[in-house]
């Protein structure tokens, strides 16, 4: 074997040991020039072996580097938290923020004739006919002890707020939370209890709201006439330690089975916190008055519109 043809077979062995394709070349006639002279080439065959392990790292390596820049990207653009997601319905919590246990203790329950209110409560919602909530007051002494009423039309929630230390509270404000909005009910109807003895309490502050708004605001309202008293937002209010004062909510509600929780903000001590009111984990819930038939509870030996009450138990009669 000459020595051209040793080297080249030594080239071919090296290049199949690094995974090259096999290169071999031999010199061709193609033809002649203009002048009749000879013009050869190379003719280069090309044998391809088996690719070699080392390629199929690195093409590993640049997939898991194309994975890990994606990664990277989506963390950058989207960012990145630890925290489970917040609450919508709950204010973003300044620095320093209280939890609402901590130093404000409130109640918020609606101011039903059965409860302690400044003013008599309002209408009963009773789902059945007036011969089923007459049947239903046989086992009851009256109207405000049914367990199966609800708020209809219009009423009141009676807020309080007391600290567990010796600073006043200062409500800074009052939300609605809207938790469900449905069309009203097409059966049942509206019962007023009598008053029977309607309380009266100091220190207390008129608010309203009306759940046709779209985004229910909290006004404060005109105890004399009843109406929202429009330009004010009557917030913040201090709260006495020693007095335990009350805020009134009036709820109007024409149009829409409702369920709502109300959010108060407020400041103590210097802190920011806010409390979350949800009627005890049930919402404040009522039905609107549109459509429904109204009646009037008379207690027992009571009298109205001409008809009295001779049984032991209250009645419900129509308005």
């Amino acid at each position: 074997m000459s020595p051209t043809r040793r080297r080249r077979r030594r080239a071919a062995d090296v290049s199949a040991e690094n995974g090259f394709p096999e290169r071999t070349s031999r010199s061709i006639r193609i033809g002649r020039d203009n002048s009749g002279v000879a013009i050869t080439g190379d003719h280069t065959k090309i044998h391809h072996s088996q690719p070699a392990s080392w390629a199929v790292v690195i093409t590993a390596f640049v997939m898991a580097l194309a994975v890990a820049a994606t990664i990277l990207w989506v963390t950058l653009e989207h960012g990145f938290s630890s925290s489970p997601a917040s609450d919508p319905s709950q204010p973003a919590a300044s620095a320093g923020s209280l939890s609402p246990s901590d130093d404000v203790q409130p109640n918020a329950t609606w101011c039903l004739s059965g409860n302690s209110c400044p003013v008599r409560g309002g209408d009963y919602y009773w789902s059945g006919s007036a011969t089923q909530l007459n049947s239903a007051l046989t086992r009851v002494s009256r109207l405000d002890s049914l367990p199966a009423l609800s708020a209809v039309g219009s009423d009141q929630i009676v807020i309080t707020f007391q600290s567990a230390s010796n600073e006043s509270v200062l409500l800074t404000g009052l939300r609605v939370v809207s938790r469900q909005h449905s069309p009203n009910p097409q059966a049942g109807l509206i019962a007023a209890p009598s008053c029977g003895g309607c309380g009266g309490q100091p220190s207390v502050y008129y608010f309203i709201t009306s759940l046709d708004d779209p985004s229910p605001s909290v006004l404060p309202q005109d105890p004399k006439t009843g109406k929202a008293i429009r330009g004010r937002t009557g917030f913040p209010l201090t709260l006495s330690q020693t007095d335990v004062d009350v805020l009134l909510l009036t709820v109007n509600d024409a149009h829409c089975a409702c369920s709502f929780d109300l959010n108060a903000t407020w400041t103590i001590k210097g802190k920011n916190g806010h409390t979350l009111l949800t009627n005890g984990g049930a919402h404040f819930r009522i039905t609107g008055s549109r459509g429904l038939p109204r009646y009037h509870e008379i207690l027992s030996g009571e009298t109205r519109n001409g008809s009295v009450n001779n049984s032991a138990h209250s009645v419900v009669i129509p308005d």
